[in-house]
């Protein structure tokens, strides 16, 4: 009596000695073949989940998470350029009023020098000439020399009292005290200002820097995996085949998925909702159609024949003479008590 083990060692031995002696080297994982796949349901009373997979492509919008800096922290940089801008104004002006607090000395400088001087006149007077162009640099109405050239409206006055020698003394001394009276060193105003600054850069380093915000939505299009059509008799499916991964599909349509999509198991967030996929599937390929199909985790194992151990298994069972029922059409007889491998 043929038992159902006498009959998938039967069919795995067919089907082995074929393949073996065309060739060793063209083994896949696994094969499918109607005989086998038929044995194993008769014996477990078992028809296998199994579901052929389409690729589909799917259109969506989508809306790009950008960056940008804060409102926060531009409106602290415009304070802070303004402040940094006001104190360079305040710099420059300090600047240019210290210059000609510095000038306005050396013109009297210049004065007491050539009082002091007992050289001649003519060899002294460049004293006074370089003394009158820095006053009229800074338009101070100043007679210290005047001549063809230099202070030219002034000529006259200064002619009659260069005629006298303590007449110019006295007059020269006259500008000194003029010049002291209203020359004062200018305050440094942008202290306060430095604080201002030093401070707002401080407070600048606690404002978050940058905002993420959403654009406007862009269509896209990307490849998906879809549950197709329920395999109503798995025997119809044979080849080669390989597994490819472990995948769930999903029940219900979201933002992101259509229904029936199939999801990488590593790929689904902790945080997802468990409730919307299904349990945990494996898909596989054939490698000559590459037709995918998504299939219990171990379906492999159970309804295909691993090609690794074909020979391992024929070398334990010797090949007998058994009669096959007709309706099985699969062949009557075999005589054989040579081992495929080892003897």
């Amino acid at each position: 009596m043929l038992t159902m083990n006498n009959m998938k060692l039967l069919i795995l031995s067919y089907f082995t000695c074929f393949t073996f002696i065309a060739s060793l080297a063209q083994n896949s994982n696994y094969e499918l073949n109607e005989f086998y796949t038929k044995a194993v349901i008769s014996e477990t009373g078992k028809v296998p989940y199994m579901y052929s997979v389409k690729k589909e492509s799917v259109s969506f919008e989508k809306k790009e998470k950008l960056k940008r800096e804060s409102t926060q922290y531009l409106n602290a940089i415009d304070k802070l350029n303004m402040l940094v801008k006001d104190s360079t104004s305040i710099s420059e002006t300090h600047s240019k009023k210290l210059t000609k607090f510095n000038q306005l000395n050396k013109v009297k400088d210049l004065i007491n020098s050539f009082l002091k001087s007992v050289k001649p006149y003519e060899l002294k007077k460049e004293k006074l000439i370089e003394a009158q162009k820095i006053a009229d640099t800074y338009q101070e109405s100043l007679l210290i020399y005047a001549d063809d050239k230099i202070n030219s409206k002034n000529k006259s006055k200064f002619f009659v009292l260069q005629l006298k020698s303590l007449d110019l003394k006295i007059h020269l001394k006259k500008i000194i005290w003029k010049v002291d009276a209203s020359n004062k060193k200018p305050e440094n105003l942008n202290n306060e200002n430095f604080k201002n600054i030093e401070k707002h850069r401080n407070d600048l380093k606690s404002i978050k820097k940058f905002e993420y915000y959403y654009g406007p939505s862009k269509k896209n299009s990307r490849n998906a995996l879809v549950l197709n059509k329920k395999i109503e008799d798995p025997i119809t499916i044979k080849g080669e085949f390989k597994a490819i991964n472990d995948y769930v599909y999903i029940k219900t349509k979201t933002k992101w998925h259509i229904d029936n999509e199939l999801i990488l198991y590593n790929e689904i967030k902790e945080s997802a909702k468990k409730d919307i996929f299904s349990t945990l599937k494996k898909l596989i390929k054939n490698v000559n159609t590459e037709e995918l199909y998504l299939v219990d985790l171990n379906f492999l194992e159970t309804y295909a024949i691993d090609q690794n151990k074909k020979e391992e298994l024929l070398t334990q069972n010797e090949i007998k003479s058994i009669d096959i029922d007709k309706s099985d059409q699969i062949f009557r007889s075999m005589k054989s008590k040579k081992r495929v491998l080892g003897q």
